[in-house]
């Protein structure tokens, strides 16, 4: 995983999948920022899918090949807990 502030926002990039003789395949996410204020937010993105290709002997053309995901969801501030409290998860006869 990389994560690369650029600015367009922060860039999350990860490998999905990686072949010795295809290449391979990314995907990134741009996450913006979000200013919350206590409150939650609709927040809208881009996840980009990467084919990054490689073969045996020369290429020509175009390497990495593109395609677009349309992202949408919520932001909102959560505490969550590190550790599970002793005998929180434990079954009650």
């Amino acid at each position: 995983m990389s994560v690369v502030e650029s600015p367009l926002g922060r860039v999350v990039s990860v490998t999905i999948e990686t072949s010795v003789d295809r290449g391979s395949t990314s995907f990134s996410v741009l996450v913006p920022s979000v200013n919350l204020n206590g409150h939650s937010a609709t927040v809208s993105t881009v996840g980009i899918t990467t084919l990054h290709r490689i073969g045996i002997g020369p290429m020509t053309g175009q390497l990495d090949v593109y395609s677009e995901t349309p992202l949408i969801g919520t932001a909102e501030s959560r505490i969550i807990p590190l550790e599970e409290e002793a005998g929180a998860g434990a079954a009650r006869v």
